[in-house]
């Protein structure tokens, strides 16, 4: 079962600027149009195993502790991708922290929107 994270606190985590998280995007062409800022695109139905070895990698290099997935809603494809890291984690023996970003990339637009950082919080919004 998947774990969730609020919008508030993930733009919490940003204007802190918290070390050791790193966002996780999985939308493939609705990618296109806008995305949190900073956030790594893996597309979901690329999403393998070579995918969950680059973010171990990712995360071993950048001390990286938490990783937070989404997609345009997180009702589907960043569950589900969350779901297979989180597996694929515990087989290889890491502890890392796995979340999926509550509504996903609409509802965090929509929260940031109007925001006077909001540039420091989204990006490539067309």
């Amino acid at each position: 079962m998947a774990r969730y994270v609020t919008n508030e606190t993930v733009v919490d985590w940003m204007r802190k600027k918290k070390p050791g998280f790193l966002i996780i995007d999985v939308r493939e062409s609705d990618f296109a149009g806008g995305n949190i800022k900073g956030a790594i695109n893996m597309p979901a139905f690329e999403f393998k195993l070579a995918s969950m070895k680059k973010l171990c990698d990712i995360g071993e290099k950048k001390n990286i502790d938490t990783f937070v997935f989404h997609c345009m809603y997180s009702q589907s494809r960043g569950p589900a991708t969350a779901s297979s890291f989180t597996r694929y984690t515990q087989k290889q023996g890491k502890s890392y922290e796995i979340l999926v970003l509550k509504g996903g990339w609409k509802t965090f637009y929509r929260h940031v929107k109007g925001f006077k950082d909001e540039n420091e919080l989204i990006e490539n919004v067309l």
